[in-house]
């Protein structure tokens, strides 16, 4: 008992000595002043997802003024690769066989001291990522998500490398995935001064700093970026039936059963109301059920998996959010850029988003009848026409955003 007490004393020792190494930079010699002019973005793939989008079009702002590359962990999901301007690199991490990379004396000691299983766990991106930057040899890293800003973190304190990590949503404690080995990730990064923390959501970003105990001054705003990939607002629908449109991953945190019950609801009223949802995800099995046991299949289409999300938007009169937790939804501010009216639970950006009646109705409430009514209000009323939208989060907004934290540093 004694002795174990005396090696976790020693190992506690051991890492605060570590970390005063590792903020003096004794182990590197890289230049902290030098002015930014390349510039890694972190994801896990081209797959369908908002983060993935967004860091897409972050890439492609920063390209008109930085050398960047777009860093993925996998080659395998490819749908938003399109999207990618040409003058971006684009690396992808399982591209790289990295079984005979030695693994470096800095990894080696950071894996003895501090969250051995993660940084094992992680080995694959890791390992190839620190010597792609030690290639690469960038000014700034950016990550978003979690798991990835986990790997990013401890890729650029052991290169001594400025790096922004992102938060997408809210703290991850309220998520199926959640490991509770974040927490203590988190609080050590923030011992770093070339790491910092940003989120794209004021509520999200109080959310992390009320879980981390942080001072929210300590996370940094940066919203969401919106490229219109030329698709045309769409005319008013001209359709008898009322079309009711959601799109999201079927899990808890999009709360998915509300929206049946809102549903359902509306149904029981008028004939008339058809809901469409895209998406799938964990709860679609328990979402069918109901709606075959509530005989509610006529007028609520479950369409899977879609592509062309901005085709069914075109035909929609509304669009309806009942997400717990949202960063900043992509699919609200490309509804609200189609000229359709949103209606959504209070969560992250939909505020900011939504700050006009004549844009829709952010509801403070996760019951179903205050969405019930501001549908039928809307349906009711006269005003049922496409609008153009002046979006609040301008390009010159978010560079402004991003430069600050370039700043802070």
């Amino acid at each position: 008992m004694l002795l174990k007490k005396i090696k976790y004393i020693l190992k506690k020792i051991l890492q605060q000595i570590f970390i005063v190494l590792l903020k003096l930079r004794i182990f590197t010699k890289a230049d902290l002043k030098c002015d930014v002019e390349s510039i890694v973005l972190i994801m896990h793939s081209f797959q369908i997802g908002g983060a993935e989008k967004q860091w897409i079009y972050l890439a492609n702002m920063l390209s008109k003024s930085f050398r960047v590359t777009l860093i993925t962990l996998t080659s395998i999901d490819t749908h938003y690769k399109y999207l990618l301007n040409t003058d971006v690199n684009y690396i992808s991490l399982d591209r790289i066989d990295h079984s005979d990379l030695k693994i470096p004396f800095l990894l080696r000691v950071f894996n003895k001291l501090f969250f051995k299983n993660i940084i094992n766990e992680n080995m694959r991106s890791i390992l190839p990522l620190h010597y792609i930057l030690k290639a690469i040899q960038p000014s700034i890293i950016v990550s978003q998500l979690d798991f990835l800003n986990v790997i990013a973190g401890i890729v650029s304190i052991i290169n001594a490398k400025k790096c922004i990590l992102s938060f997408r949503s809210y703290a991850p404690y309220h998520f199926d995935f959640y490991d509770e080995r974040y927490y203590e990730i988190y609080k050590f990064f923030h011992k770093f001064n070339i790491i910092k923390f940003c989120g794209n959501s004021k509520l999200g970003n109080n959310d992390y700093a009320k879980w981390l105990d942080l001072n929210k001054k300590d996370i940094f705003l940066l919203n969401n970026l919106y490229f219109n990939i030329s698709h045309s607002r769409p005319k008013a629908s001209s359709n008898k039936n009322f079309i009711i449109f959601g799109a999201f991953r079927f899990s808890n945190e999009k709360n998915p059963l509300l929206f049946i019950q809102i549903a359902e609801k509306l149904i029981k009223n008028n004939s008339n109301f058809i809901f469409q949802i895209a998406g799938i995800g964990p709860l679609y099995d328990e979402m069918n059920r109901y709606i075959q046991h509530n005989k509610l299949q006529k007028n609520i289409h479950l369409l899977g998996y879609r592509p062309d999300v901005h085709i069914l938007l075109q035909r929609a009169d509304v669009l309806l959010s009942t997400s717990y937790y949202e960063g900043s939804s992509n699919i609200i501010i490309e509804s609200l850029f189609s000229g359709i009216y949103v209606i959504a639970s209070n969560t992250g950006s939909n505020k900011e988003m939504i700050y006009s009646k004549e844009y829709g109705t952010v509801v403070n409430s996760f019951d179903a009848l205050p969405y019930v009514d501001s549908i039928m209000k809307y349906y009711k009323s006269n005003t049922k026409k496409r609008f153009s939208y002046q979006s609040k989060f301008t390009n010159e907004l978010v560079m402004k955003q991003f430069n600050l934290i370039l700043k802070s540093f």
